[in-house]
Parts: C-alpha cells; sequence; structure tokens
C-alpha cells in the first residue's frame, strides 16, 4: 500500500497531522492501533483550544463535552479556593470525554480523505528497497506501508522517531494512579479538582453526568505503587484527599474501571524531526497533566507538521528548523509556567517531589 504520508497513532495528534495534510491533497494513512473500548486518560483541555480550534475549523468537536466554569484547588496551602473561569480571557475549558472525542477527530481525518487502519498494530521497519516501510498487522494479517513521509504520533514511546536514532529526554518520573468511577445519582459539578499533598497532587474531573475520573499523581519511585494499583489501596488513598473525598462519599462513586496506572512524564524529543520523519503531540513535547495543555499541544503541532511536510515537498528547506524552533519554543515556555506553579506550593520543603520540582532538577 503506497502513500505520501504514514502517521503511526490515532490520537489527537496523529489525527490532527493526517486530517491536515488530506484536506491538502495528500494521500494518508492513519495507523490506530489502540482498543477503542478503553478509556482514554487525559481528559482535560485547556481554555485555550477555543480560539485554536476554531481557527482551524474543529470548533464541532468539542460541542459534545462539558465545559469546566472552573476549578477547585488547594495548591499552597490547606483550604479549597474556587477559580472562576468567568476571570478567564479564553472562559471555560472542557472536560472530555475522550474515547468520544478521540472518535469524532478520527472520522474527521477519515471524512477529509485520510485512510484510517483501526485495530492496526505498527510493528516495525523493515528493508525493501523501498522508501519508509512500515510493517503493520491488521486482525492478524501482514500489510505493509510504504511512505514518503512518517508522522511518529506514537505517544511518549516515540517508538519510530527513537528507532531511527532520535532521543526522547525524560524530564521527571511523574506517573497518575488513576480510576474511572460511576455514581448512583447526578454529579452537575463541573469543577475540575485539585489538591496538593506530599508526595503529589490529587485529581478529580467529571466526564459524564455520572461517570468521574479520581487519580494522584507522583513520582514513580516515591508512590506506594503496590497498594494504589488495588482498589482499596487506592480509595483508601483517595480518602485522604479533603477535597475529593467529599466528592467520593457525597456522591456514593464507585470505581467501574481501575486503577490503572499511566505514564505523565514531562519530555522532548531530540531532534523532533528527522530525515523523511517528523515527531509530533507527546512524541514530541509531552508536558504535566497539571497544565492541560496536552491535547492542545497535540492539536497544533500535528497542523504544523502537516505544514511542515507540504512546505518540505514543495522545496522549503527552512521548514525543518522552523518545526525544531517552534518544539523548541513551546518547550521553554511550558518549563516556565510548570516551575512558577510548582513553586507556589511551599508546605513540604523536605519532601522529595516538591524538592525536584522546586529546585528545577531536571534529572528527576
Amino acid at each position: 500500500m503506497r502513500f505520501d504520508v504514514a502517521v503511526i497513532g490515532g490520537g489527537p495528534a496523529g489525527s490532527s497531522a493526517a486530517l491536515f495534510l488530506a484536506r491538502h491533497g495528500a494521500r494518508v494513512a492513519l495507523i490506530d492501533g489502540r482498543a477503542q473500548s478503553d478509556f482514554s486518560a487525559g481528559e482535560s483541555l485547556s481554555s485555550m483550544a477555543r480560539s485554536l480550534f476554531a481557527r482551524l475549523g474543529l470548533e464541532t468537536l468539542l460541542v459534545p463535552h462539558f465545559t469546566a466554569s472552573g476549578g477547585l484547588s488547594a495548591w499552597g496551602g490547606p483550604d479549597p479556593l474556587p477559580a472562576s473561569a468567568v476571570i478567564s480571557p479564553y472562559g471555560g475549558g472542557w472536560h472530555l470525554d475522550r474515547r468520544k472525542f478521540d472518535a469524532d477527530f478520527l472520522a474527521f481525518a477519515s471524512d477529509s480523505g485520510a485512510k484510517v487502519m483501526k485495530d492496526a498494530r505498527y510493528l516495525k521497519p523493515i528493508q525493501t528497497g523501498l522508501r519508509n516501510t512500515l510493517r503493520v498487522e491488521v486482525n492478524g494479517e501482514f500489510i505493509d506501508v510504504v511512505a514518503d513521509y512518517i508522522v511518529d504520533a506514537s505517544g511518549r514511546r516515540a517508538c519510530y522517531s527513537v528507532a531511527h536514532g532520535a532521543r526522547r529526554n525524560v524530564t521527571d518520573k511523574l506517573i497518575a494512579v488513576w480510576g474511572v468511577a460511576s455514581s448512583t445519582c447526578l454529579d452537575k459539578d463541573d469543577f475540575t479538582m485539585i489538591d496538593a499533598c506530599e508526595d503529589g497532587w490529587y485529581y478529580s474531573a467529571r466526564i459524564s453526568d455520572r461517570l468521574r475520573v479520581f487519580a494522584i499523581f507522583g513520582d514513580g519511585d516515591l508512590l506506594d505503587l503496590r497498594s494504589l494499583r488495588t482498589e482499596i489501596g487506592f480509595r483508601q488513598r483517595i480518602s485522604l484527599s479533603t477535597v475529593l473525598r467529599q466528592k467520593y462519599t457525597q456522591n456514593a462513586y464507585a470505581l467501574v474501571q481501575g486503577p490503572k496506572m499511566s505514564n505523565a512524564s514531562s519530555g522532548y524529543m531530540t531532534p523532533p524531526i528527522g530525515d523523511n520523519w517528523i515527531s509530533v503531540g507527546d512524541a514530541a513535547l509531552s508536558v504535566d497533566p497539571l497544565s492541560a495543555e496536552g491535547i492542545l499541544f497535540a492539536v497544533v503541532s500535528g497542523h504544523n507538521a502537516a505544514t511542515t511536510l507540504l512546505e518540505i515537498e514543495n522545496g522549503n528547506g527552512n521548514s525543518a528548523f522552523m518545526y525544531a524552533d517552534f518544539v523548541r519554543q513551546h518547550l521553554e515556555e511550558y518549563r516556565s509556567k510548570r516551575r512558577a506553579y510548582y513553586r507556589l506550593e511551599t508546605r513540604w520543603r523536605d519532601s522529595a517531589f516538591w524538592e525536584r520540582r522546586q529546585l528545577g532538577n531536571s534529572s528527576s
């Protein structure tokens, strides 16, 4: 199967790149190997997405999802304080149903002309004498996909970029232990909930009238993962959070999925673009979920990667340097904001988790 571009990964970054490439006439294969029945972590979307999605013609993707009217945060002190989105020039952000969001985004890409290969597992690049040949497994059948360019949207593992000499620089050990809980009564509270603790921070957000995500974020070498990955241990840990405990008990929440563990580390790819390949989303730059900017960067980087490849094809030799500079600028801005926000919390100066972030230890 021959294409102009093959995209590895069917998340927002991959769908974004595939959609904009296909809109400009490129023959695109999107290799989506995710289990469609699984809940996808990463459901918060910054309010800054409002103008971006409108400019890119993607605003209808957000219509089915809950708008967050603000946040409830115990950060820098023990008392939870509300932060209304009314004071933000962008308005409220969103709590996304990621399964629907990702499926709708894939449909957008397909409707624009990309060939979406669902339940397709990228195995490895192979040597055939042809340019950029990928071995893909679809329902037990092996298919060779040949493309002039590869977009690596495979997430933090960045499988194609790393295999072709790029290096993923991991700057912390953050992980998320999370679960999806169901309530017997309606939950109309659309605030994002955050509660700092000695070894990390708690998080909760509503994804439907009766479903809510509960999570604890911390460094993998500091958390008691053996306990947290059990239902009892996870529930006991959530009960230690003043902010989350009240919501969990008042609405009689019970876990229906999880607890599960996800990599939430920050990191960046050097270089983010190479000979006939380009990395996007988490493969290029992964950010702390506290920023709620992971999906935003995924969409922007997918669009910019598509523009870069089209310009390279048209003979613009500076496009690769411009894309690398785009990723570098986002990395610098992200580091500055992340450091400033973590330094607002000063209650646990002797805690390894907080010391690593407040001293800017990039090896943690």
